[in-house]
């Protein structure tokens, strides 16, 4: 029985990181973070751009940070994300 659970821990782990990186890439894309080499590249597998790496390591970034000083500066009261969500499903017209 350990065993199974091994086997479908693995599979879940895998299924996640599959998940995950399908959305990572194509936003790297996007952004020309990497290059596709094409008849005229230099490179035969996709690289890194140089020009981007600041990018990416600004996607790594703890964009985390404290309000207080906001909040009591510009008298502002921030609702909780439940309840932005809340009123923009309301306003959408998908709940009560």
């Amino acid at each position: 029985m350990p065993g199974d659970l091994t086997v479908v821990l693995a599979a879940v782990i895998c299924a996640a990181f599959v998940t995950a990186a399908g959305p990572v890439l194509i936003a790297l894309l996007r952004w020309a973070a990497i290059d596709i080499p094409n008849t005229r590249s230099s490179h035969s597998v996709p690289t890194p751009s140089g020009g981007r790496a600041e990018q990416v390591r600004r996607l790594a970034e703890d964009k985390a940070f404290a309000i207080d000083h906001a909040v009591h500066d510009l008298g502002s009261a921030p609702r909780s994300f439940a309840d932005g969500i809340r009123a923009e499903a309301r306003a959408m017209g998908l709940a009560a």
